[in-house]
């Protein structure tokens, strides 16, 4: 149900193969040439796009909460990041508020 939501809002986000990781994973794709955007550029690096350092930049993050009907499983690693500045500052949407796709073409989409 996850995956079939965010495949929906964001059809860039897909499974690829990573040579840098040396398998496959869910990842963020440019919607023109599908390469990926690699999570360490992504999350990692102190104002990356999903790494705000700034309360300026949480604000241009979109929460949007995921219809579920029942628990799911998640496998994911551990980091340092900007979850409370994310959390406090970022627009939230609840599942009857569409999101927009951001497929337009640009890499840094948030």
């Amino acid at each position: 149900m996850v995956l079939q939501f965010v495949g929906t809002r964001f059809p860039s986000f897909a499974l690829r193969y990573s040579k840098t990781a040396g398998s496959r994973y869910y990842a963020n794709t440019c919607p023109k040439c599908g390469v990926i955007s690699g999570d360490f550029y992504l999350h990692s690096e102190p104002g990356a796009p999903f790494f705000p350092t700034t309360e300026e930049e949480a604000k241009q993050l979109t929460l949007e909460a995921i219809p579920l009907a029942g628990p799911i499983t998640i496998r994911a690693g551990v980091g340092v990041g900007a979850g409370d500045l994310i959390l406090e500052h970022a627009r939230k949407l609840t599942a009857a508020q569409p999101a927009a796709t951001g497929g337009d073409g640009s890499h840094g989409n948030r």
